[in-house]
């Protein structure tokens, strides 16, 4: 398990989690990068993300993680669409936003998690919060760190 040092920068400045629905074929291109940090976990269809240094493809109960800032283009396959779980968060210290790369995750159990997850955030229940940090912490210990910082590639179009 990874110590945080500090553990101030971790409050949450957004938080949510949502179903969506992309129909088959739908093409996405974040060129300003990601808004936000993602979990996404495929419920039906399966969802390719790629960057400038991954390219991944996520299948049904897999997850992906987006980092804040990611340019990247999403391409999303399913019959009749492809549906997923998003849950963006962000923290209240930037540094912990742009630690880690764009990837899958396997870590056991996780889309149930973030089913959970979901299911406290519908019930209004401010347990969604504590299983978010539960899923975070043993998000880190597999989550690959970026091999360079972040540069403003994002706003390079603007």
């Amino acid at each position: 398990m990874i110590k945080i040092e500090n553990l101030d920068g971790f409050c949450l400045s957004y938080f949510d989690i949502l179903i969506l629905e992309t129909p088959n074929g739908r093409k996405n291109d974040i060129y300003l990068g990601a808004a936000w940090n993602y979990f996404g976990t495929i419920i039906r269809g399966e969802g390719r993300f790629v960057s400038e240094d991954a390219d991944i493809t996520v299948r049904e109960g897999e997850t992906v993680f987006i980092p804040k800032g990611c340019v990247y283009r999403s391409e999303w396959s399913g019959e009749p669409s492809a549906q997923f779980y998003s849950l963006p968060f962000v923290f209240s210290k930037q540094e912990n936003n742009i630690q880690f790369s764009l990837q899958k995750l396997i870590i056991p159990d996780l889309c149930q998690d973030i089913a959970c997850i979901y299911n406290a955030k519908e019930r209004g229940s401010l347990s969604a919060f504590s299983q978010f940090y539960t899923l975070y912490e043993k998000a880190v210990d597999v989550l690959e760190k970026q091999k360079e910082p972040p540069s403003a590639k994002s706003i390079y179009p603007a």
